[in-house]
């Protein structure tokens, strides 16, 4: 491909001249392949050249430009070279915006290239809005609506989840709860929605709600984990138990002991059917279990209900 595409910018030059549209548009096709494939500075080179003769051969206001403008923004973009990135992103969607109807489809490549800019600087807002008007446009034409529009939305999931990792790194977990919650209300209007990803968010969700205190949250969104992993694993898979102990930790939390009690059992009856290398963990499990029986049997004996506590400090021991 690099051959024929230095050929091809050979003959332009030798056909049109060194600063002819075509032979620009040759650069400019010469210089997207070696941005991705090969030398960047190489490509650096040709992509400001071939961006210069479209300026000068149709005019700086041209779409025709703006394919230059695009491919130079994208090495400058891959580079981490931002800000120099920003504003040709800029002009390349300006340019297009004035042939919609033509360059809707590029149009749409330039506001998401701008926008996954956006997430690398961590401006999600501004993100967030190109990607929404990605999908207008999308929209103004359904007669080519196709995957796209879902790719889009995967997107603008995967900013949510980029903002929420961003959060929790900063410790701030309200934020990061809030982006995640996004992301996953979003998951759920795809056609195919992704479970596995579904379940980490999920998962991660919950352990945040722990750590900031939120246990009736977390109890919601443990239970929901539980029937993802049912529809994936089943109800005896090592996913499903764990979540089930989970939720079973933040209902003691809760000091919801009669909810707790049996989702322990459960657990441990799982469990007891893994290999010896498992054991501790159920062992572990069965030693909440029975200190859950002993605190419950506590209560029963603070409020005088004698005959309801001797039952559970018997079984306490018999785990024990």
């Amino acid at each position: 491909v690099y051959k024929r595409q230095r050929e091809a910018l050979e003959a332009a030059r030798a056909a049109f001249g060194e600063r002819h549209q075509v032979t620009g548009k040759s650069m400019n096709n010469l210089g997207a392949m070696l941005s991705s494939h090969g030398d960047p500075v190489e490509a650096e080179r040709l992509l400001t050249g071939a961006l210069e003769i479209l300026e000068e051969s149709l005019g700086k206001d041209d779409p025709g430009t703006s394919s230059a403008l695009n491919n130079l923004a994208e090495l400058y973009s891959a580079r981490g070279r931002y800000d120099e990135a920003e504003p040709l992103f800029k002009r390349a969607i300006t340019l297009r915006e004035k042939e919609p109807g033509e360059y809707h489809e590029d149009l749409i490549t330039s506001l998401d290239n701008l926008a996954a800019l956006y997430v690398k600087m961590n401006r999600f807002r501004d993100a967030e809005h190109l990607y929404e008007m990605a999908l207008e446009i999308k929209e103004e034409y359904p007669e080519e609506k196709h995957s796209d529009s879902e790719g889009i939305t995967d997107k603008l999931i995967q900013l949510y989840i980029h903002e929420g990792n961003y959060y929790k790194k900063q410790d701030n977990i309200d934020e990061a709860v809030m982006a995640y919650e996004t992301a996953l209300e979003m998951m759920k209007i795809l056609k195919d929605p992704d479970l596995p990803a579904m379940a980490a968010l999920l998962d991660i969700m919950t352990v945040m709600n722990v750590k900031s205190g939120e246990y009736e949250e977390a109890v919601f969104n443990y239970k929901k984990l539980m029937r993802i992993y049912a529809d994936l694993q089943g109800k005896r898979s090592s996913e499903f138990s764990g979540a089930a102990r989970d939720l079973a930790r933040t209902d003691v939390k809760l000091e919801q002991y009669a909810e707790a009690l049996p989702l322990y059992a459960a657990v441990a009856d799982i469990q007891s059917e893994r290999a010896e290398s498992e054991y501790p963990e159920l062992v572990r499990t069965l030693t909440e279990q029975a200190a859950i029986l002993t605190s419950l049997a506590n209560s029963y004996l603070e409020a005088g209900r004698v005959e309801d506590a001797v039952p559970l400090l018997a079984e306490s021991l018999e785990i024990r």
